[in-house]
């Protein structure tokens, strides 16, 4: 009798979250290959990815894309830490946001937020998506 092997490839998607694994048969458990979250996202998609790291630990990877202009860095998403000098380089390299980045740094220092976690860029993105 001959048994044919089903191979799966799941891609789970949870509002604006994925679970991405690997391909997989079925007598064996998925292997989740990373995980991505878009944490802001309008003008600017602010997007958290979890990729494997050393052994079972996944590291995170935080990266930008400006959406209204496609043309700008082949509409890839730039890799990104999470430091104010990270940001302003990134309004700075972009010629179409380039002008927004006074708004954007005076919002951040007055409201006193940290661009050294994840919270604070949420907040300047979602401040600069919301600007006119």
């Amino acid at each position: 009798m001959i048994m044919k092997k089903i191979i799966f490839c799941f891609l789970i998607t949870l509002g604006c979250s994925q679970l991405l694994t690997a391909q997989t048969t079925v007598d064996k458990t998925a292997t989740p290959i990373g995980y991505s979250s878009n944490l802001s996202q309008g003008k600017i998609t602010f997007t958290k990815t979890f990729v494997p790291g050393d052994g079972k630990q996944f590291n995170a990877v935080y990266t930008l894309a400006v959406n209204e202009n496609p043309s700008i860095n082949n509409g890839k998403k730039e890799t990104v830490t999470l430091s104010r000098n990270a940001l302003q380089d990134f309004f700075s390299t972009h010629p179409a946001i380039a002008d927004k980045w006074n708004s954007v740094n005076k919002f951040i220092t007055d409201n006193k937020i940290s661009l050294t976690d994840e919270k604070g860029w949420v907040a300047a993105i979602q401040y600069f998506n919301n600007m006119q």
